[in-house]
């Protein structure tokens, strides 16, 4: 509007046509610029070049027109898998570097979001390049990255399980299902090179025959994957290699190798390994050998002997002894406790225990702490009640020499000879022994006891309970063993008259029951009980038939149901037999005993049948020069060593008697 004609003019902002030409002006570029691209975040932020990339975001449009981009620092994605108004998936360039990622649409630029380009994974070696299912590999190469996130490896196509994943080396366990072909390792977003790895076939062995036997034995070995030829493949029996006499990709043939032990057979083919499975060995008494060695000699001697067992092996695989001895001026007042420091105890430690004069028997066991439990008799008038006969005594050794130790008196009124101990897995030490006779006069030798006692010892203290009645005049002997729960089982006989070395029955005692074993008459009775690996007692005792020891097998914790079997021997029933079985059922007996004219054998048996029906023995003659009652044995097997190399280390003290 022109005011006065003149020259100056303003703008009539109250002129509708002028208000929507400014509305235009001012809101239009605005709402361009509002409906222009805008990226909200990028998955992942970084990557390798050929990573898909997924950009969310807003105003892309629907599809990708022809003026419509995406570019990594400047360098166009030529690869779009994907395009929606709030996202798009792409492919990082070729070129690519570190940089903003922009999406641009119809001329109009979106904001930039920093993506970061990472070198791409590259294999370099595998290690091994073959092997079977499991076998652990590792992947050596660059850009793997670290932790793993979402990296993988894989085996021609199938997954694998990383147990180790830094930036340089991988470690994968071949999966179930691989093949061969390549290794490839997915990381950054994308995958490396491939590397080849052969899949082994797994020999896998499905029988054997036989399944046990001694060494020489010829075994069929049967499966598959085994190869055709041997090449550097290999048999094992429990670690020892054998030699095969004919190799096929099914089955193989070969003989039990010398050394060879129960355990697994394996075949390895091309460094892999089968499943392992059982073969025992049986033992021929011709591949063993006994030891006898004059491990202590008495310097005064002694009338004392082992009630049941003497000897016990250590965990580092030497023996440990117990024996009777005399200090000058006295007799039987010692117990000579010796820890061997060599397989033939060519050198020991020796401590010595003063009982006082009288010892009579003795029994040691080793506790699980490793340490000696030693039972005792003694008949020291200084010690035993008027109108007794021997007093029970309990050494619990505190060191591997016990040279510390305790020494308690279990029993006043112990009547006669019998002091058999064994050790539970708590440490408790159980021993059986004659309960006495309060009936019986003074200093009355041949008064018997009248009941079996048992006591239980911990600590250097003892508590005692009668657990079987004997009759007066009656004579009894025992043996002790522990079962798998740590309770004493005992056998043990009652002469049921006035002869103590005719028992009218052998019996057995545990907590689960017991009841009479034997009614027969025999000689001296039970020799040795001792727990087989089902977890049930085996037993040798006197049945007084002939030369020999009836075995028993117990088939419940009762010893209700047993097998028998009559172990003969070439001259007279042994003095002393001990029963010892193995981890894999093999039993070895060793008995000794008088072959006449003064002579003295000891004879190892041993049994692969649980009642020890199949028993085969070898004698052992007891050095020359040894009179009728020189020897006394006691035996103990290995617990570190395989059945098939047992050594019953027979450790044989001279004494006076």
């Amino acid at each position: 509007m022109r005011e006065g004609g003149g020259q100056n003019e303003s703008l009539d902002t109250q002129d509708p046509q002028i208000g929507v030409f400014i509305l235009l002006l001012v809101v239009l570029p605005a709402r361009l610029h509002a409906t222009g691209p805008s990226i909200t975040s990028l998955t992942p932020t970084s990557g390798a070049v050929g990573a898909s990339v997924t950009i969310a975001g807003s105003g892309f449009g629907s599809a990708q027109g022809s003026t419509s981009k995406v570019t990594f620092n400047g360098t166009t994605v030529t690869r779009i898998s994907s395009w929606a108004s709030g996202s798009i998936v792409g492919v990082v360039p070729t070129g690519a570097t570190t940089g903003n990622v922009i999406v641009t649409v119809g001329g109009h630029a979106s904001n930039g979001v920093l993506f970061t380009v990472v070198p791409a994974p590259v294999i370099s070696s595998l290690s091994p390049n073959s092997g079977p299912v499991g076998a652990s590999v590792t992947i050596t190469g660059t850009n793997f990255g670290s932790p793993q996130g979402t990296g993988t490896v894989s085996f021609n196509g199938t997954l694998a399980t990383a147990t180790s994943w830094i930036a340089t080396s991988i470690v994968a366990t071949v999966p179930s299902a691989a093949t061969t072909g390549n290794v490839v390792v997915y990381a950054s977003g994308v995958n490396s090179n491939g590397v080849s790895f052969t899949v082994l076939p797994t020999p896998n062995i499905t029988g054997l025959l036989p399944t046990s036997g001694p060494v020489g034995t010829s075994v069929t070995i049967s499966g598959s994957n085994f190869g055709a030829s041997p090449g550097s493949s290999t048999v094992t029996f429990n670690g020892t290699a054998a030699t095969p006499t004919s190799w096929g990709n099914t089955s193989i043939v070969t003989p039990v190798p010398v050394g060879a032990t129960s355990g697994n057979v394996v075949v390895t083919e091309n460094a892999v390994a089968s499943n392992g499975v059982n073969f025992t060995v049986t033992v021929l008494v011709s591949q063993l050998d006994a030891y006898i060695t004059v491990a202590y000699t008495p310097v005064g001697g002694s009338y004392a002997w082992p009630s049941q067992r003497a000897l016990a092996i250590g965990s580092d695989g030497f023996s440990r002894f117990v024996t009777g001895d005399s200090s000058a001026g006295n007799n039987d007042d010692e117990i000579i406790y010796v820890r061997c420091l060599d397989l033939d105890c060519s050198t020991s430690h020796t401590s010595t225990i003063e009982i006082g004069p009288g010892t009579d028997e003795y029994s040691m066991a080793l506790g699980p702490d490793g340490y000696a439990r030693i039972s005792y008799t003694t008949w020291d008038p200084a010690k035993v009640p008027p109108g007794h006969y021997a007093l029970l005594g309990y050494i619990q050794c505190y060191d591997d020499d016990c040279t510390s130790f305790s020494n308690t008196g279990v029993d006043g009124t112990s009547d006669n000879e019998i002091d058999s101990i064994a050790v539970g897995s708590d440490g408790t030490a159980y021993i059986v022994y004659d309960y006495g006779n309060d009936s019986c006069p003074p200093d009355d030798w041949d008064c018997y006891p009248q009941g079996v006692g048992l006591a239980a010892c911990s600590n250097g203290g003892c508590g005692k309970q009668q657990i079987a009645a004997i009759s007066v005049f009656d004579g009894m002997w025992a043996v002790i063993t522990v079962d798998t729960t740590g309770n004493p089982i005992v056998v043990y006989s009652d002469t049921g008259n006035a002869n103590p070395y005719k028992p009218e029955s052998i019996n057995y005692y545990s907590y689960s029951g017991g009841g009479v074993l034997s009614s027969s008459d025999g000689y001296w009775g039970p020799y040795d009980v001792s727990l087989g690996p089902d977890g049930f007692a085996r037993i040798a005792y006197d049945p007084d038939i002939g030369p020999g020891a009836q075995f028993v097998q117990c088939m419940d914790s009762a010893c209700g149901t047993n097998s028998t079997n009559l172990i003969s021997f070439p001259f007279s029933s042994p003095s002393y037999a001990n029963v010892n079985v193995a981890p894999d059922g093999t039993t070895i007996v060793t008995a000794e005993y008088n072959t006449g004219n003064g002579g003295r054998s000891l004879d190892y048996l041993l049994c692969s049948a649980p009642n020890c029906s199949d028993y085969k023995d070898q004698v052992v003659p007891v050095p020359p020069g040894s009179s009728s009652w020189e020897w006394w044995a006691s035996a103990a097997l290995d617990p570190g060593a395989p059945a098939a190399r047992m050594i019953a280390q027979l450790i044989v003290v001279p004494s006076l008697r």
